[in-house]
């Protein structure tokens, strides 16, 4: 009767127009489409509301875990293209804590603050948080600070019983 095809007119079908019911009736989807939408609270606004609240939770989701991605730092203040060798070195602190495991030596009235990689890096490369005590004697190489000033990123650490530990 309509070939698949509705005509315009009854698009805008209303409960006053009974002739439209009829086209309605007798064309699959057609009732559906011609009604009107209306939101409410059980339908489209509901879905919408369901919608924009999972959209909140995963931005908010994305921006907590890119949080600790913007404020870590690059190693391009270490001059990787040098390697500095201390050897007999005091170590006067160890501090195994995230971001940065770190630990300060002394070569006679020089102190250098070398950063180390995570905990959980330094872990998996045989590391432990009581890997290095205060007072205890090592070697350490390292990249030095570009600034000169002394510190830098640790490489190696020989410890008094003679186990080389690596960084990452």
């Amino acid at each position: 009767m309509h070939d698949g095809v509705v005509p315009t007119a009854h698009l805008q079908a209303t409960d006053e127009d009974p002739e439209a019911r009829q086209v309605e009736k007798s064309v699959p989807g057609v009732e559906a489409a011609c009604r009107p939408i209306v939101a409410d609270d059980n339908g489209m606004e509901m879905e919408m509301k369901f919608v924009s609240k999972v959209a909140v939770i995963l931005s908010l989701g994305l921006a907590a875990s890119a949080a600790p991605a913007i404020a870590h730092h690059s190693f391009a203040m270490f001059d990787q293209d040098t390697v500095v060798s201390l050897k007999g070195v005091k170590v006067v602190q160890f501090r195994w804590g995230n971001p940065h495991v770190f630990v300060v030596v002394e070569s006679g009235n020089i102190r250098y603050a070398l950063e180390c990689s995570s905990p959980s890096a330094m872990n998996s490369l045989g590391w432990k948080h009581n890997s290095l005590k205060a007072g205890d004697t090592i070697d350490v190489t390292m990249f030095p600070l570009r600034s000169g000033k002394p510190g830098g990123a640790l490489k190696t650490a020989t410890l008094p019983n003679g186990t080389v530990l690596g960084d990452s």
